[in-house]
Protein backbone atom coordinates (compact mmCIF):
# COMPACT_ATOMS: atom_id res chain seq x y z
CA UNK A 1 0.00 0.00 0.00
CA UNK A 2 0.94 3.52 -0.38
CA UNK A 3 2.02 3.52 3.48
CA UNK A 4 5.25 1.28 1.93
CA UNK A 5 6.49 4.87 0.15
CA UNK A 6 8.59 6.29 2.72
CA UNK A 7 9.84 9.15 0.41
CA UNK A 8 5.75 10.22 -0.01
CA UNK A 9 5.34 13.60 1.48
CA UNK A 10 2.50 15.08 -1.09
CA UNK A 11 -0.80 13.41 -1.66
CA UNK A 12 -3.75 15.10 -3.59
CA UNK A 13 -6.81 13.23 -2.85
CA UNK A 14 -9.68 15.29 -3.90
CA UNK A 15 -13.19 14.67 -5.67
CA UNK A 16 -13.40 11.45 -4.97
CA UNK A 17 -15.98 9.11 -2.80
CA UNK A 18 -13.44 8.37 -0.21
CA UNK A 19 -15.28 7.20 2.93
CA UNK A 20 -12.05 5.84 5.01
CA UNK A 21 -9.07 7.99 5.91
CA UNK A 22 -5.96 6.23 3.51
CA UNK A 23 -3.09 4.87 5.72
CA UNK A 24 -0.03 6.33 4.32
CA UNK A 25 3.82 6.81 5.39
CA UNK A 26 5.01 8.98 8.45
CA UNK A 27 7.24 11.24 5.49
CA UNK A 28 4.01 12.96 4.70
CA UNK A 29 3.71 16.89 4.78
CA UNK A 30 0.44 17.82 2.65
CA UNK A 31 -2.32 16.23 2.25
CA UNK A 32 -5.35 17.00 0.98
CA UNK A 33 -8.91 14.85 0.93
CA UNK A 34 -11.14 17.47 -0.01
CA UNK A 35 -14.54 16.71 -1.32
CA UNK A 36 -14.62 13.18 -0.85
CA UNK A 37 -17.48 11.31 1.70
CA UNK A 38 -15.18 11.07 4.82
CA UNK A 39 -17.42 10.93 8.18
CA UNK A 40 -14.61 10.14 10.64
CA UNK A 41 -10.82 9.63 10.73
CA UNK A 42 -9.40 6.63 11.37
CA UNK A 43 -7.09 6.54 14.36
CA UNK A 44 -3.88 4.75 13.76
CA UNK A 45 -3.78 6.03 10.22
CA UNK A 46 -3.88 9.89 11.29
CA UNK A 47 -1.47 8.74 14.38
CA UNK A 48 1.17 7.88 11.67
CA UNK A 49 1.60 11.78 10.07
CA UNK A 50 3.29 13.24 12.72
CA UNK A 51 5.29 15.04 10.41
CA UNK A 52 2.09 16.39 8.27
CA UNK A 53 1.77 20.55 7.97
CA UNK A 54 -1.20 20.49 5.81
CA UNK A 55 -4.36 18.89 6.25
CA UNK A 56 -7.22 20.00 3.66
CA UNK A 57 -10.71 17.64 4.77
CA UNK A 58 -12.72 20.52 3.80
CA UNK A 59 -16.46 19.67 1.88
CA UNK A 60 -16.97 16.13 3.54
CA UNK A 61 -19.17 15.19 6.25
CA UNK A 62 -17.66 15.29 9.35
CA UNK A 63 -19.52 15.83 12.11
CA UNK A 64 -16.50 16.60 14.70
CA UNK A 65 -13.17 17.24 14.21
CA UNK A 66 -11.25 13.97 14.95
CA UNK A 67 -9.85 13.65 18.76
CA UNK A 68 -7.05 11.98 17.07
CA UNK A 69 -6.06 15.34 15.41
CA UNK A 70 -4.06 16.08 18.60
CA UNK A 71 -1.51 14.02 17.62
CA UNK A 72 -0.56 15.88 14.52
CA UNK A 73 2.05 17.81 16.61
CA UNK A 74 3.29 19.40 13.16
CA UNK A 75 0.37 20.72 11.52
CA UNK A 76 0.11 24.26 10.72
CA UNK A 77 -2.46 24.54 8.56
CA UNK A 78 -5.75 23.07 8.88
CA UNK A 79 -8.79 23.40 6.57
CA UNK A 80 -12.40 21.75 7.46
CA UNK A 81 -14.42 23.96 5.67
CA UNK A 82 -17.93 23.24 3.96
CA UNK A 83 -18.24 19.97 6.61
CA UNK A 84 -21.81 20.99 7.00
CA UNK A 85 -23.07 19.37 9.70
CA UNK A 86 -19.60 19.84 11.53
CA UNK A 87 -20.63 21.05 14.98
CA UNK A 88 -17.85 20.30 17.64
CA UNK A 89 -14.29 21.44 17.87
CA UNK A 90 -12.78 19.42 20.74
CA UNK A 91 -10.64 20.64 23.32
CA UNK A 92 -7.83 18.08 21.62
CA UNK A 93 -6.75 20.57 19.41
CA UNK A 94 -4.82 22.77 22.09
CA UNK A 95 -2.21 20.36 21.33
CA UNK A 96 -1.79 21.20 17.82
CA UNK A 97 0.29 23.91 18.89
CA UNK A 98 2.27 24.55 15.32
CA UNK A 99 -0.89 25.37 13.77
CA UNK A 100 -0.90 28.81 12.37
CA UNK A 101 -3.68 28.88 9.75
CA UNK A 102 -7.90 27.66 10.85
CA UNK A 103 -9.89 27.42 8.17
CA UNK A 104 -13.96 26.24 9.72
CA UNK A 105 -16.10 28.33 7.16
CA UNK A 106 -19.14 27.56 6.48
CA UNK A 107 -20.10 24.84 8.98
CA UNK A 108 -22.33 24.38 11.78
CA UNK A 109 -20.22 25.55 14.85
CA UNK A 110 -22.60 26.78 17.34
CA UNK A 111 -19.56 26.64 20.18
CA UNK A 112 -16.04 28.04 20.27
CA UNK A 113 -14.09 26.07 22.82
CA UNK A 114 -11.43 28.01 24.88
CA UNK A 115 -8.72 25.81 23.97
CA UNK A 116 -9.09 27.33 20.44
CA UNK A 117 -7.69 30.52 22.25
CA UNK A 118 -4.41 28.61 23.54
CA UNK A 119 -2.95 28.21 20.07
CA UNK A 120 -0.23 30.89 20.30
CA UNK A 121 0.95 30.79 16.64
CA UNK A 122 -2.20 31.05 14.91
CA UNK A 123 -2.02 33.84 12.28
CA UNK A 124 -5.39 33.61 10.42
CA UNK A 125 -8.24 32.14 11.74
CA UNK A 126 -11.78 31.79 9.60
CA UNK A 127 -14.77 30.88 11.15
CA UNK A 128 -17.16 32.45 9.01
CA UNK A 129 -21.07 31.32 8.05
CA UNK A 130 -21.39 28.94 11.31
CA UNK A 131 -23.87 29.65 14.50
CA UNK A 132 -21.87 31.69 16.55
CA UNK A 133 -22.91 33.76 19.18
CA UNK A 134 -19.68 34.73 21.62
CA UNK A 135 -16.26 34.06 21.53
CA UNK A 136 -14.30 32.98 24.30
CA UNK A 137 -12.26 34.96 26.54
CA UNK A 138 -9.12 32.91 25.52
CA UNK A 139 -8.53 34.65 22.34
CA UNK A 140 -7.29 37.37 23.91
CA UNK A 141 -4.48 35.50 24.04
CA UNK A 142 -3.66 34.97 20.27
CA UNK A 143 -1.55 37.76 19.87
CA UNK A 144 -0.01 36.50 16.36
CA UNK A 145 -3.47 36.69 14.65
CA UNK A 146 -3.17 39.21 11.79
CA UNK A 147 -7.08 38.22 10.20
CA UNK A 148 -9.66 36.90 11.55
CA UNK A 149 -13.11 36.04 9.76
CA UNK A 150 -16.28 35.70 11.78
CA UNK A 151 -18.91 36.90 8.97
CA UNK A 152 -22.30 35.12 8.68
CA UNK A 153 -22.75 34.03 12.44
CA UNK A 154 -24.93 35.33 15.67
CA UNK A 155 -22.95 37.76 17.11
CA UNK A 156 -25.47 40.37 19.34
CA UNK A 157 -22.42 42.45 20.14
CA UNK A 158 -18.55 43.24 19.08
CA UNK A 159 -16.16 40.33 20.53
CA UNK A 160 -14.62 42.42 23.28
CA UNK A 161 -11.79 39.41 23.88
CA UNK A 162 -10.65 40.89 20.77
CA UNK A 163 -10.19 44.44 21.04
CA UNK A 164 -6.47 44.22 22.46
CA UNK A 165 -5.04 41.47 19.57
CA UNK A 166 -2.23 44.30 18.84
CA UNK A 167 -1.23 41.99 15.46
CA UNK A 168 -4.21 42.02 13.80
CA UNK A 169 -4.65 43.58 10.24
CA UNK A 170 -7.85 42.09 8.64
CA UNK A 171 -11.16 41.62 10.31
CA UNK A 172 -14.48 40.58 8.93
CA UNK A 173 -17.64 40.89 11.09
CA UNK A 174 -20.31 41.31 8.69
CA UNK A 175 -23.70 40.05 8.57
CA UNK A 176 -23.48 39.54 12.01
CA UNK A 177 -26.45 41.23 14.29
CA UNK A 178 -23.78 43.53 16.31
CA UNK A 179 -25.53 46.87 17.60
CA UNK A 180 -22.68 48.56 18.99
CA UNK A 181 -18.80 49.11 18.91
CA UNK A 182 -17.09 49.58 22.25
CA UNK A 183 -14.22 52.26 23.61
CA UNK A 184 -11.68 51.78 23.17
CA UNK A 185 -10.20 49.84 20.17
CA UNK A 186 -6.63 51.30 20.95
CA UNK A 187 -5.55 48.21 20.69
CA UNK A 188 -6.01 46.93 17.00
CA UNK A 189 -3.56 49.62 16.16
CA UNK A 190 -2.47 47.02 13.30
CA UNK A 191 -5.74 46.80 12.17
CA UNK A 192 -6.12 47.87 8.34
CA UNK A 193 -9.07 46.43 6.87
CA UNK A 194 -12.48 46.49 9.29
CA UNK A 195 -15.91 45.02 7.76
CA UNK A 196 -19.11 45.58 9.70
CA UNK A 197 -21.45 45.48 6.96
CA UNK A 198 -25.22 43.90 7.17
CA UNK A 199 -25.42 44.30 11.05
CA UNK A 200 -27.59 46.83 13.13
CA UNK A 201 -25.68 49.72 13.98
CA UNK A 202 -27.64 52.61 14.09
CA UNK A 203 -24.35 55.01 14.27
CA UNK A 204 -20.81 55.35 13.21
CA UNK A 205 -18.86 54.18 16.28
CA UNK A 206 -16.86 56.52 17.73
CA UNK A 207 -14.47 54.37 18.55
CA UNK A 208 -13.09 53.75 14.56
CA UNK A 209 -11.46 56.53 15.79
CA UNK A 210 -8.70 54.65 17.24
CA UNK A 211 -7.88 52.82 14.26
CA UNK A 212 -4.86 54.94 13.23
CA UNK A 213 -3.45 52.27 10.78
CA UNK A 214 -7.19 50.93 9.15
CA UNK A 215 -7.13 51.96 5.58
CA UNK A 216 -10.94 49.93 4.14
CA UNK A 217 -13.87 50.49 6.52
CA UNK A 218 -17.41 48.71 5.12
CA UNK A 219 -20.26 49.70 7.56
CA UNK A 220 -22.76 49.53 4.49
CA UNK A 221 -26.22 47.77 5.09
CA UNK A 222 -26.87 48.86 8.67
CA UNK A 223 -29.03 51.66 9.80
CA UNK A 224 -26.62 54.25 10.00
CA UNK A 225 -28.60 58.20 10.61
Amino acid sequence: GLHELEHLQEADFGSNQLDTFPALPASMKNLSLRFNNLRSADDRNMDALAQLETLNLSSNWFKSVPKAIRNLKSLKTLIMSSNKELSTIPAEIRHLKALESVNFHSNAIAKIPRELGSLGNLRTLRLGQNCISEIPKSFASLLLLRELDLSRNLLSGFPSPIAGLNSLQVLDLSQNEIQAVPDPLSGLRELRVLKLAGNHLSSLPSALQDLVSLQELDVSHNHLK
